[in-house]
């Protein structure tokens, strides 16, 4: 007479248990992205008269290089090294909160060194709670466009801000 056995094989649970994982990888950074998010606030958008300080362009790279490194022992050495860098594209404007570095070549092939143009962005604040107190503190800006001789032109990848 042969048994009938309830339950999991241990294969089974060991899928079970993989495909929580892979819902948990997912899930995780998507929810701390989410909870980043919600503590920030932005401006309407602000518009101000900026200037090109600079355009750039650095091409790109590759091929062997030499640096250092380690060796298999731990030590280190001098040794051959891949490069491997892609062409960059960035426009610098001056304006009256500091400077926006902005990258992208569409504004590269528009703008010139010494342009005026009218500068659209929103001011990021973080929300913090401090005894039961909400405060606003300013943590950035994030460029929108850029306009000149009233058409615009369009680049959203804002690579940074400095106040000078």
């Amino acid at each position: 007479m042969l048994r009938k056995i309830k339950g999991f094989t241990l294969i089974e649970l060991m899928v079970v248990v993989v495909i929580i994982v892979i819902l948990f990888a997912i899930a995780v950074p998507a929810f701390n992205h989410m909870r980043q998010r919600q503590n920030l606030e932005f401006s309407d958008t602000l518009t101000e008269q900026a200037v090109v300080a600079d355009v750039v362009y650095t091409p790109s790279r590759h091929g062997l290089g030499s640096g250092t490194g380690f060796d298999t022992h731990g030590d280190l050495s001098f040794t051959d090294m891949k490069i491997d860098i892609p062409e960059k594209y960035a426009v610098v404007f001056k304006c009256q909160h500091g400077k926006f570095i902005v990258t992208g070549k569409e504004l590269w092939d528009h703008l010139a060194e010494g342009d005026s143009v009218k500068v659209f962005y929103r001011e990021e604040y973080k929300m913090i709670k401090r005894d039961g107190d909400t405060e606003r503190h300013l943590v950035g800006y994030d460029f929108l466009n850029v306009e000149k001789d009233g058409m615009k032109v369009l680049s959203r990848e804002a690579v940074g801000h400095s106040s000078e």
